[in-house]
C-alpha cells in the first residue's frame, strides 16, 4: 500500500530561516519540494564532491581490501587513491611502451644500441628492415644480413660505408634507443612498481568506511543547502515560502517543530495534478517484493500499490519456471550462505531467495523433477521414490486417450486468466477513487467477459483445459464440457458486451460510446488472447530447463553405463555438475526475467499503471 500524504505550506519570516532548516531536518520527515531554476555554485561544488566520492568507493568496493595503510581521514584518503590510480595508470603508459619497444627488437636479438652509434660516427651506417620474403631480390648488391625469419616475414640488417642507398622505396625501422636486455630490467622495475602501486591501493579499500563517512557529511550539506535554495521570495526577502509532503501519521512531529517559529503553515489534501513523493508501505512478506516494483516505476500516489497483489504471482510463476526440487534446493542454499556472507542490507534479497526456491521445490514436486529426474516413479517404474507418492505429481505429462497431456499448459492459461482478471479490478478499483462508480462499469464488463472467454475454452477443451480439471479434481472431461451450460458463458459475455458499449467512455455521448465499442470490443478480444497465450511460457520453461537437465543426465550416466571402466565415474560425476550447473544459471534467469515480463506488460497493461512518482525522501540527516 501506498502511506498517505499531506501536502505543508509555510511562510517563515526570513532571520528563522537556518534554526527552522536545522530543526526540520532534525524531525526527519519532511519531504521538501525542490524549487529552482539552477544549483548555487555550493550546491553544484557539492554535489561534484559526492559524485567524485561515489565513483571512487564503486572502484574500492571491487578491489580485495588488504590492511597496512594508517590513513584516518576521508579526504586524505580520497587524493590519495586518486594520486595512486593516476600514477598506476602512468605506469601501465610506460610499460604498454616498453612492451612495444620489446616486441620490436626481439626479432633482432640482444645488441647495444651505443655500439651502433659508435659504427655510424666512423661512417659505417646500419640500417634494419621487416619486409616479406619475395623483397629481398632488392637487397642484392648491399652488405646485408638475415637476422631473424617467421613465416614470409624476414628482419634483414645492412651495413655501408659512408652513404646509404635507396632499396626500391622501403622504408628503414626506427629501433628503440635501448637494448633487449636494458628494456626487460626497465619492464621488471614497472611491473612492481605497478604491483606496488596496487597493493597501496588495495590498501586503501580496507578504509572505505572513512568515504562512506565522507560522502554522508556532504549528502547533509547538499540536502541543506538544496533545502535553502528551495525557499521561495515571498516580499523583498521577508518572508519565505516552503512546500513540502509529510506522512499524515508524522503530522503531529511537525506541528510541534512548527509551533517553535514565527511561521504560516497548512496541511493540504494533494490534488490529481501534483507529484506526490510515493512511500510504500507493504506487510514483511510483501516487503520483500518491494525491489521488483522499484525496477520498473514506483506507482503513482493515486493508484493502488501493485506490489501486494503480483507478489503471489510472481513467487509461483518463478517456481513454476524453475520448476525442480533439487534446484529448488540450491536456491535455498544459496540464500543462506547469502545471509551468513553477505552485509545485512542484503538479508531481504536473501529471504526473497528463499522464498522463490521453496516455491521452486513445491513446484517440482508437483512437476515430479529432481534434477531432471523423476522424483517419484511412473508408469515405467522409474524414481527417486516410492510411487505411491506420485500421486501430488499434478503437473506431470500423462498419457489419456491415446496423448500426451501437459497439465502445465493449461495451468499457465488458468493462472493467467485469473491475473488478468484481477488487473482489471485493480483498474475498476483505481478508477472509483479517482472518478466514481460509473467509471468501474466498463472494466467489470470487461472481467465478465474473461470469465466468459474462460469458460469458453474449457468448454472447447483448449490446450486440454477441461482435461486439466479432470487429473486435479477427478471430475472426468466429457462431464466438465457438459457441466459447462451455454448459460453460464452467454449470460456474462452479453452483460460484459453491454458494459463495454455502453460505459467504455463514460464522459461522452452515448451517440459516441456505441461506434466505439467496436473498436473497444476489438482490442479486447485480440488482446486477452495475445495476453493469455503469453503465460504458455510459464510452461516452456519448466519443460525446457527439465528437459535440459534430463539430457544432462542421459549423457552422464551413458559414459559409465555398462561394463565401462571404474574411473569413468568421474566423469560422469563432473559432467552432472557442469551440466546443471550451466541448466541452473540459465533456468534461474528465465524464472526471473519472463514472470518480470507478465507482471510489467501482461498485469501493468490490465491494471492500467501510471507510475512516475518519485520516491519519499524526507529531509533529514543521512543515515550511513
Amino acid at each position: 500500500m501506498i502511506t498517505e500524504m499531506k501536502k505543508l505550506d509555510i511562510l517563515l519570516y526570513h532571520r528563522e530561516k537556518e534554526q527552522f532548516l536545522a530543526n526540520l531536518r532534525d524531525a526527519g520527515v519532511v519531504h521538501i519540494t525542490e524549487r529552482y531554476e539552477s544549483l548555487s555554485r555550493e550546491a553544484e561544488q557539492l554535489r561534484n564532491e559526492s559524485g567524485r566520492i561515489e565513483r571512487v568507493l564503486s572502484e574500492l568496493k571491487r578491489r580485495k581490501a588488504r590492511p597496512g595503510t594508517t590513513i584516518c581521514d576521508g579526504e586524505d584518503l580520497l587524493a590519495q587513491y586518486e594520486k595512486g590510480v593516476a600514477e598506476r595508470d602512468h605506469l601501465n603508459q610506460k610499460l604498454a611502451a616498453v612492451h612495444k619497444d620489446i616486441a620490436t627488437l626481439e626479432p633482432w636479438g640482444n645488441f647495444d644500441p651505443i655500439v651502433i652509434e659508435k659504427l655510424r660516427k666512423k661512417r659505417i651506417i646500419s640500417r634494419f628492415f621487416e619486409i616479406s620474403e619475395h623483397q629481398l631480390a632488392l637487397f642484392e648488391g648491399i652488405a646485408h644480413e638475415v637476422i631473424h625469419k617467421k613465416g614470409s616475414t624476414v628482419w634483414v640488417m645492412t651495413i655501408e660505408q659512408g652513404t646509404t642507398t635507396p632499396i626500391g622505396g622501403i622504408d628503414p625501422l626506427l629501433l628503440p634507443d635501448a637494448s633487449l636486455e636494458a628494456l626487460g630490467r626497465e619492464k621488471s622495475v614497472l611491473e612492481s612498481s605497478v604491483v606496488a602501486t596496487e597493493t597501496l591501493l588495495d590498501q586503501l579499500a580496507a578504509k572505505r568506511d572513512l568515504l562512506v563517512g565522507l560522502q554522508t557529511s556532504i549528502n547533509e550539506k547538499l540536502a541543506l543547502e538544496t533545502a535553502r535554495i528551495s525557499m521561495g521570495d515571498m516580499g523583498e526577502n521577508k518572508i519565505l515560502h516552503l512546500e513540502g509532503w509529510v506522512p499524515v501519521d508524522q503530522t503531529v512531529v511537525v506541528e510541534k517543530v512548527l509551533a517553535e517559529f514565527s511561521c504560516w503553515y497548512e496541511f493540504l489534501t494533494p490534488s490529481d495534478n501534483e507529484a506526490v513523493p510515493v512511500k510504500m508501505k507493504n506487510a514483511p512478506g510483501f516487503r520483500l517484493f518491494e525491489p521488483i516494483t522499484k525496477i520498473f516505476a514506483l506507482p503513482n500516489y493515486f493508484e493502488i500499490d501493485p506490489t501486494p497483489f503480483f507478489a503471489p504471482f510472481y513467487a509461483l510463476f518463478f517456481g513454476l519456471c524453475l520448476g525442480d526440487v533439487g534446484y529448488g534446493s540450491l536456491l535455498i542454499l544459496c540464500a543462506i550462505i547469502g545471509m551468513v556472507k553477505l552485509p545485512l542490507k542484503a538479508r531481504p534479497i536473501m529471504v526473497l531467495g528463499i522464498i522463490l526456491g521453496l516455491s521452486t521445490m513445491m513446484s517440482g514436486v508437483l512437476l515430479n523433477s529432481f534434477f531432471g529426474a523423476p522424483l517419484f516413479a511412473g508408469a515405467d517404474g522409474k524414481g527417486m521414490l516410492d510411487g505411491s507418492y506420485g500421486g501430488i505429481a499434478l503437473l506431470q505429462s500423462v498419457q489419456m486417450n491415446g496423448k500426451t497431456i501437459f497439465p502445465a499448459m493449461a495451468l499457465s492459461v488458468f493462472l493467467g486468466m485469473i491475473q488478468i482478471s484481477l488487473g482489471i479490478l485493480l483498474k475498476a478499483i483505481n478508477q472509483f477513487r479517482s472518478s466514481g462508480f460509473v467509471y468501474t462499469l466498463y472494466p467489470i464488463g470487461m472481467i465478465l467477459m474473461v470469465i466468459a472467454s474462460t469458460l469458453g475454452l474449457v468448454k472447447m477443451n483448449f490446450l486440454d483445459m477441461a482435461t486439466f480439471v479432470e487429473i486435479t479434481a477427478g471430475i472426468p472431461t466429457q462431464v466438465v464440457i457438459d457441466t459447462i451450460m451455454t448459460e453460464w458463458m452467454t449470460v456474462p459475455a452479453i452483460v460484459g458486451l453491454v458494459m463495454l458499449f455502453l460505459f467504455n467512455n463514460p464522459d461522452k455521448k452515448l451517440a459516441i460510446r456505441l461506434p466505439l465499442g467496436l473498436w473497444e470490443f476489438y482490442g479486447f478480444s485480440t488482446g486477452l488472447m495475445g495476453d493469455a497465450l503469453s503465460y504458455i511460457r510459464l510452461f516452456a520453461l519448466g519443460l525446457a530447463g527439465g528437459l535440459l537437465g534430463m539430457a544432462f543426465n542421459d549423457i552422464a550416466f551413458m559414459i559409465s553405463a555398462g561394463d565401462s571402466p571404474k574411473f569413468l565415474v568421474v566423469f560422469t560425476i563432473l559432467v552432472l555438475i557442469l551440466g546443471h550447473s550451466i541448466n541452473f544459471a540459465l533456468s534461474v534467469l528465465g524464472s526471473f526475467v519472463h514472470p518480470l515480463r507478465l507482471t510489467f506488460v501482461e498485469f501493468y497493461k490490465n491494471i492500467n499503471f501510471r507510475g512516475g512518482s518519485k520516491p519519499y525522501k524526507p529531509f533529514m540527516k543521512t543515515k550511513e
